[in-house]
């Protein structure tokens, strides 16, 4: 939605439009587990062990450098508090996401306190996208004071 309020500024248009983009990927992702067949294929190709095991950890994490790089501007252009939530929900997602998963990487997945960091994992995951979707909806109230889908089940006459 918000990008098709962009369409004036083409240069955040684009990058909004990639944002929504990534999100839908990362839904895909964790529903067909395409980050843990990245990994076996690294880690296979490469003979990745230790911390490195969950290998799919160094093509995203390199993912989300880049991605902080392409986005640093378009973050400045941001009002102040769009961006501070942007950075918070995006460093707890990727905490969670990265940062627990190498902490699981050295735990017997039959051990208690296995199941405790992967719930932690999701759990900040969770956290990171509820921030992340709240900081949106804050913005586009604060940009464009409404902005609504209406919904009818009237048919066209």
């Amino acid at each position: 939605m918000i990008a098709t309020r962009k369409k004036i500024l083409r240069r955040d248009f684009i990058l909004w439009i990639i944002l929504g983009i990534l999100f839908i990927f990362l839904g895909i992702d964790e529903f067909a587990s395409i980050h843990e067949k990245v990994g076996d294929y690294f880690r296979n190709r490469m003979n990745l062990t230790g911390y490195l095991e969950t290998a799919w950890i160094v093509p995203y994490g390199i993912a989300v450098l880049v991605l902080f790089i392409l986005y640093f501007k378009f973050l400045s252009r941001l009002p102040r508090r769009t961006r501070k939530y942007f950075v918070i929900s995006g460093l707890i997602f990727v905490f969670g996401a990265i940062g627990f998963e190498i902490i699981a990487t050295k735990m017997s997945k039959k051990d208690f306190s296995y199941h405790i960091i992967m719930t932690l994992e999701e759990s900040f995951e969770m956290i990171g996208i509820a921030l992340f979707i709240y900081t949106l909806l804050d913005y586009i109230s604060t940009k464009y004071g409404y902005l609504g889908i209406k919904v009818s089940n009237k048919e066209d006459s």
